[in-house]
């Protein structure tokens, strides 16, 4: 049973996705309209537009390249009489230290929900001390994949009830959409070796596509035009069945390895390229990002010489009313997704540093 095993005591429900259980939050909480919500300014567009989906008012936090989180004051700052909740997003394989933004919502008794969707190293996992209610995906683009599926503790157990209650009144997902989800993704991963994928980004190149943007289309789990009934279904059996497989099989030495490969990588470029979230309280590497004057340019370089690199992915910024989004524009704009895989041999890691040390002149 994937919810017994997974937080101990702490209620947990598993879901169709992470929006999935944001969405039955958002929900249960059944916020006065007009309520705002503080949100890491980078995410997923989903996750900013169910906020509004609810009436409420999703209000951007700015974070920075090195430590990938708003800091205490500009939390404090940005908190007014209508603030009811804040939503932290541990970004690019990272988790943040949210002790002192936790210590200010408590001040001011805020919700603190923590997005774990780019950040999980096992089972079973504990709720943070940081937060009342935490997410975990597991979706296709995810280092531990059951294509689909998430997974939601929460402190409260009336508030956990009251969202296990909206989704049991949820229709089953049939099993037949997720098989057909195995089929498109096996389709898409026998294309995601070197050659092949150097074929397909040439070709979508040749046709004036961005490959970027067309893997973004291929991998988004939801049709944005029909966000909320694609979202409101309970897992399929598979999906389910796969979930709990992955989670009971769950190989902990796979983290030491990526660590050690991501540490490995970074010693090497040290001094001449700026990583991502190198001041973040945990890494990772499950997805591994510089920072470059050029970004199209460097992802381009990359590319040439074999690297499948990438910029922005499926993320977005959150550009509410109000100014001070520098940090993660600047972010959003100069980041360069490098490939760091599990089973990518040492050779490689060192030629992919190599090659990242070759163009740091073109790094900011």
């Amino acid at each position: 049973m994937i919810e017994g095993r997974w937080a101990g005591d702490t209620p947990t429900l598993a879901c169709l996705s992470v929006r999935t259980g944001f969405d039955l939050l958002l929900r249960a909480l059944d916020l006065p309209r007009g309520s705002e919500v503080l949100m890491s300014a980078i995410n997923v567009p989903a996750m900013f537009r169910l906020v509004e989906e609810h009436g409420l008012i999703p209000v951007p936090l700015d974070i920075d390249s090195e430590t990938l989180a708003p800091t205490a004051e500009e939390v404090r700052r940005a908190i007014t009489p209508r603030t009811r909740a804040v939503v932290i997003a541990h970004l690019f394989g990272t988790r943040v230290d949210l002790d002192d933004i936790a210590a200010v919502a408590c001040e001011r008794d805020l919700l603190v929900v923590e997005d774990h969707a780019q950040a999980f190293d096992g089972v079973p996992a504990v709720l943070p001390a940081t937060a009342d209610l935490a997410l975990w995906s597991f979706g296709p683009i995810k280092a531990s994949t059951a294509l689909g599926g998430a997974v939601v503790a929460i402190r409260d157990g009336v508030l956990a009830e009251r969202m296990r209650a909206l989704e049991t009144g949820y229709r089953l997902q049939p099993g037949w959409r997720f098989v057909l989800r195995v089929l498109k993704y096996a389709a898409m991963k026998s294309v995601s070796y070197r050659w092949p994928f150097a074929l397909l980004v040439r070709v979508l190149s040749w046709a004036g596509v961005d490959h970027d943007a067309w893997l973004a289309a291929r991998v988004q789990g939801f049709d944005g035009t029909a966000l909320l009934p694609a979202l409101r279904q309970r897992p399929s059996v598979p999906l389910l069945a796969l979930l709990a497989r992955r989670l009971r099989r769950f190989d902990a030495s796979r983290v030491t390895r990526q660590r050690r490969r991501g540490l490995a990588l970074e010693s090497r470029i040290a001094g001449r390229v700026r990583v991502v979230g190198a001041k973040t309280a945990w890494r990772g590497f499950d997805l591994f990002a510089v920072l470059a004057g050029d970004a199209p340019k460097l992802a381009v370089a990359l590319r040439a010489r074999g690297f499948d690199a990438g910029t922005r992915g499926n993320l977005a910024v959150l550009l509410g009313p109000r100014e001070g989004t520098a940090g993660a524009r600047r972010l959003f704009e100069h980041a360069v997704f490098v490939p760091l895989y599990e089973g990518m041999p040492d050779g490689e890691v060192h030629r992919l540093g190599d090659v990242l040390g070759r163009m740091g002149t073109v790094a900011t």
